[in-house]
């Protein structure tokens, strides 16, 4: 993957978009501008990881130097964004401090990736871990930088430093609120992989990253509260998710899944999270009647009736009767016309490793599941909100609504049971529609206009079922869909 590659996928990621549209409301604070460091840093990890073995060593080097530019120009704007906010909220007016690019670092980490002393699969790990930590320090150093100008502004300033529920015992032990000043020296540094939580409030108003609710400044006198140090238990109960842990064989399972899924990038395995519910503001909830057990359980038999095999995780369903019936509807539709694709599908209503809270579903070939994400289906109004969004942008298929997820993750199904070659497809099309040779660059710009920006993705993995999610959903399928699935419905 080359360099725009990679910075394409960064900007498409829905996580981030709806983090970075918070931010630039004017509604978000530090815990959101972390959180969309910590998403870029992992994302811009993995992306690099599987990218730089395809690069010669000069543009391993120029890669990563601009990939971290890239990030820190990025980090650094939405950071200046929810400091003016939180300063206008607060009635202050101080122009919020920037660091200037760590250019010699960012060429230190990119000459080390052409060291041929070592092995291809260290390479990786540094391409990995050391680009993720470098772009996780741009966001430290804003803090620190803008908590240092504002205490010598005679503003009383603390640093807060959150563990992320699975950390090592020097960042349990380094955890705390100080008084700007008190922190210890090593609070801002972290280690490889460290996903701990750096921020700091000041001024007249200032607000809680936990129950956001505003704190009034304590009176000059007052003295320095003493430091507070947060426990595993504690940062556990503050919000941050437990410590994983899996047997060999647990995570030799875990990392042999292929998950096909409906997401602006499908090869993310980090499960950060975000809420998507009114709490943030990003989406108002919907004030829907919560389907009855008896609703779930009559959903449950119309779909057995369908031919799946297993449908499971529904007790945990909270919205509308009438968005199971869509449901029903939507696979009712399919059934009609891939009645044999029916054979052995389950239906979950939960995750499977693998999955981030940006995907709306996902396709386990292995199991033959489809995975309905909680995230979304527990709340239409953002599911629709999103899916809406991606469709303007030309993500997703114009024409196209919230339903489409449904059909796009059973066009994963066909294309796996049938053993169809997305890129051989795609080529045919090409040429047969466009009368012309087929080129890797040509056939993308075309699908990306004629069908969707995602249908290019993973070797044109996501072509057939954009397909589907065109073909079933859109009032008015294009050319390059209906051709398409004149392949499958033959």
């Amino acid at each position: 993957m080359t360099f725009t590659g990679i910075i394409a996928l960064l900007y498409s990621n829905k996580y981030l978009r709806q983090l970075r549209k918070l931010i630039e409301s004017g509604r978000g604070t530090f815990s959101d501008t972390f959180r969309y460091t910590d998403k870029s840093a992992d994302l811009l990890g993995d992306l690099f990881y599987g990218s730089v073995l395809d690069m010669p060593d000069e543009e391993r080097i120029t890669s990563c130097v601009e990939l971290l530019r890239d990030r820190h120009k990025d980090i650094n704007g939405l950071f200046d964004i929810a400091q003016r906010s939180l300063d206008k909220k607060a009635g202050l007016s101080i122009a919020p401090q920037h660091v200037p690019f760590d250019e010699e670092r960012a060429k230190q980490i990119g000459t080390s990736l052409t060291d041929k002393t070592v092995p291809e699969t260290t390479i990786q790990r540094r391409a990995k871990s050391a680009t993720a930590n470098a772009t996780r320090s741009m966001h430290d150093d804003c803090i620190e930088a803008n908590a240092k100008f504002r205490a010598k502004a005679g503003l009383q300033c603390y640093i807060t430093r959150t563990t992320d529920g699975s950390c090592c015992k020097w960042c349990t032990q380094m955890a705390g609120r100080y008084e700007y000043g008190s922190e210890p020296k090593s609070v801002y540094r972290r280690h490889d992989n460290c996903g701990c939580m750096v921020t700091y409030e000041n001024g007249r108003k200032r607000q809680n990253v936990w129950s956001k609710k505003t704190w009034e400044v304590p009176a000059d006198d007052a003295g320095a509260p003493p430091p507070v140090v947060f426990t595993q238990e504690q940062a556990a109960a503050a919000g941050a998710p437990p410590p994983k842990s899996f047997t060999k064989e647990e995570a030799q399972e875990l990392n042999s899944v292929n998950v096909k899924k409906n997401s602006a990038k499908a090869d993310s395995v980090h499960n950060s999270s975000i809420d998507i519910s009114e709490e943030n503001g990003i989406i108002e909830a919907k004030n829907n009647t919560p389907a009855t057990q008896q609703d779930i359980h009559e959903f449950e038999s119309l779909l057995s009736k369908l031919g799946f095999e297993s449908i499971t995780g529904f007790e945990n369903y909270t919205e509308s009767k009438e968005h199971l019936l869509e449901i029903v509807e939507d696979f009712s539709r399919l059934k009609a016309d891939f009645p044999d694709y029916f054979k052995g599908l389950k239906l979950d209503f939960g995750v499977i490793e693998g999955m981030t809270d940006d995907d709306y579903a996902a396709y386990y070939p292995k199991t033959g599941t489809i995975y309905l994400n909680p995230v979304f289906y527990n709340n239409f109004n953002s599911l629709i909100e999103v899916y809406n969004s991606d469709v303007r942008s030309h993500h997703h298929p114009d024409g196209t609504d919230y339903r489409a997820t449904i059909y796009h993750e059973f066009g994963h199904r066909v294309q796996h049971i049938s053993d169809s070659k997305p890129k051989r497809i795609a080529k045919e099309v090409f040429e047969k529609i466009n009368n012309s040779y087929y080129t890797r660059k040509l056939c993308d710009l075309w699908l990306s206009s004629g069908l969707s920006k995602y249908a290019k993705y993973f070797d044109y993995d996501e072509l057939i079922a954009e397909s589907f999610a065109e073909y079933y959903c859109s009032q008015q399928p294009r050319e390059i869909c209906t051709e398409i699935m004149k392949y499958f419905l033959k």
